[in-house]
């Protein structure tokens, strides 16, 4: 039967025909005529249709759908913008200029929600940002998208502490420059943050996007901004160990010595990995090579808590103090001596770290080597250092801190 001659046919039949057929299978008959598509819709849900030709890519079928969606839209402004997140995830340009000019909602309708943060990738705005694509971008925001729209969106208000990052800041993530450029032309906030203070320079710094940066520098960005766990972008470049970024932030005035909530500053933060060039830029600058987090951490105890070997050497060289302790007592020797970190322990030890000075919990370097059964290379590296007695917390009734010789009970291997 050929395909114009359904039209004359009853509509029970009709229905019958196409009740199990998938929006591809209807598109041929709709697309014989605007009575065929009309008829077509009485049975395949619109949305379905114009997705379908929208992915399948053919143009005729949603300029022939376009007047149905517009329609429809009057009623439920989702479907429109549904239509037009469609449109604009397939990147058809013309269909997403027809979309607006008709009157297309291009926010998401005020009284609905999206549920998870990865919706908004399929959001008009989310489409243009997730292709870096500048042309869909800029059609949108001459079309009155907001320029400051949150990159996601929740129906859920009662959970304040979700952040919402702009459009900037997905931008400043991604290294979309080209994107960045129009955003600032149109006055996006070059120190707009989300709810737990980040601003789009710390993610670009964190990110490694030295060229956004440079950017965002020249627009005024304010350097020393804390965002997330109170941190600046000196702390973000310097724990992804950018050190160009370190640099270059340096250059700009970033002060070397903020610290985040844990007390940290940039070069604490940068002690913990194995960054040993930004590290040396971070002395370099001037940063307090002994300064203390709030657990008293030194940058020499935390490099050694994760046996960053590089990095505690060039802090000892460099004139770290290696028998500050923290606020436990703790020194950089003694969690050395703790997680049996052989080599650290004779460099630390070689080099005027104290074996006998015990914690304020009685636990001198020693201590932990005998109550803990540590290995005979461990001992032998902290006699080589001169340690032959040891002073530990025995008892109250005891007498408290006793002095005794080192004993021989070691493994050997």
């Amino acid at each position: 039967m050929a395909i114009p001659h359904l039209l004359g046919l009853p509509m029970e039949l009709i229905y019958q025909i196409f009740e199990d057929f998938s929006p591809g299978e209807v598109m041929p008959f709709a697309q014989t005529s605007q009575g065929a598509l009309v008829l077509s819709l009485s049975f395949v849900d619109l949305e379905e249709m114009f997705k379908w030709a929208c992915e399948e890519n053919i143009k005729q079928a949603m300029l022939l759908m376009r007047s149905a969606i517009l329609r429809a839209a009057q009623d439920d402004p989702e479907i429109g913008y549904n239509a037009l997140a469609q449109a604009c995830k397939g990147r058809h340009i013309e269909i997403v200029q027809l979309l607006v000019s008709s009157g297309v909602r291009i926010e998401w309708p005020g009284s609905l929600g999206l549920t998870r943060k990865a919706d908004f990738y399929n959001t008009p705005l989310g489409c243009a940002m997730r292709d870096s694509n500048p042309k869909l971008l800029n059609l949108l925001l001459e079309a009155g998208a907001n320029i400051d729209s949150a990159t996601n969106h929740y129906s859920e208000p009662s959970a304040p502490y979700i952040p919402q990052p702009s459009l900037l800041h997905h931008a400043s993530i991604h290294g979309f420059i080209s994107l960045i450029h129009i955003l600032l032309a149109r006055g996006a906030d070059v120190n707009q943050h989300d709810r737990l203070g980040t601003t789009p320079l710390q993610l670009a710094a964190e990110w490694g996007h030295i060229k956004i940066v440079k950017l965002f520098l020249s627009r005024g960005a304010d350097i020393n901004q804390r965002g997330r766990f109170y941190s600046t972008p000196l702390h973000q470049a310097a724990e992804n160990g950018h050190v160009m970024i370190v640099k270059l932030l340096l250059a700009h005035g970033a002060d070397v010595d903020l610290a985040d909530n844990k007390g940290r500053t940039a070069l604490s933060v940068a002690a913990c990995q194995e960054y040993k060039a930004t590290v040396r830029l971070l002395l370099d600058a001037g940063a307090q090579i002994d300064t203390r987090d709030k657990a008293g951490y030194t940058p020499l105890i935390l490099a050694t808590m994760r046996n960053r070997d590089a990095i505690l050497k060039l802090l000892v060289q460099s004139g770290a103090d290696v028998n500050l302790e923290s606020k436990l007592g703790r020194t950089a020797l003694s969690f050395a001596v703790e997680f049996s970190l052989h080599h650290i322990v004779e460099y630390l030890a070689g080099r005027g770290a104290d074996a006998y000075y015990a914690s304020r919990y009685g636990l001198s370097p020693m201590c932990y080597a005998e109550k803990r059964r540590k290995t005979y290379r461990l001992v032998t590296a902290l006699k080589e250092a001169g340690c032959r007695r040891t002073r530990c917390w025995v008892s109250r009734e005891r007498g408290g801190y006793q002095e005794h010789l080192m004993g021989n009970h070691f493994h050997t291997n």
